[in-house]
């Protein structure tokens, strides 16, 4: 399963390091197997999946209670950023 969230409209820092990702998954249900999770950073392309620019990529394995992660962006992944307000997160279960 996969989904598509716009992220809030943020400033431009003028700044290529302290690009702060965070975000939150778990499984949806108690028993069930863990789950692998892919999280795509965005900009541009609306609601349509896969759309727009890739600007990163993360992956966790074995996900299972609902947990927190933090990804910082590389200089080369933020400076690739040019609209703040076109930003989207794309996550894809079971998707290593």
């Amino acid at each position: 399963s996969s989904c598509r969230v716009k992220l809030a409209a943020g400033n431009d820092p003028a700044s290529s390091v302290g690009h702060l990702i965070r975000w939150r998954v778990g499984k949806g249900s108690t028993g069930a197997p863990q789950i692998d999770v892919r999280v795509r950073l965005y900009e541009g392309g609306g609601d349509v999946q896969g759309a727009g620019t890739l600007i990163a990529s993360f992956t966790r394995t074995d996900v299972d209670a609902l947990t927190t992660y933090e990804e910082n962006l590389s200089g080369a992944e933020a400076d690739a950023i040019t609209d703040y307000s076109s930003l989207f997160l794309e996550f894809m279960a079971n998707e290593a």
